[in-house]
């Protein structure tokens, strides 16, 4: 279940799939299935091609669900 306070994080701010999912209180599978059916976006690194999903999206998909 999600939680149920809004995470507290800069707009502006970048986190990995992990921290993203920690922060909602989702598992991380449920953080790809959402970036894979276009429920959230995510963005790439290009310095360690990795995903990332922004402080604003994370807020987004919380707003969201409550």
């Amino acid at each position: 279940m999600m939680t149920e306070t809004e995470p507290q994080v800069p707009d502006t701010g970048r986190y990995p799939m992990c921290r993203a999912a920690e922060l909602l209180g989702v598992s991380r599978s449920t953080i790809k299935r959402w970036v894979t059916s276009g429920r959230i976006t995510c963005g790439w690194s290009k310095v360690n091609c990795r995903k990332f999903i922004t402080g604003a999206e994370i807020k987004r998909v919380w707003r969201e669900y409550y």
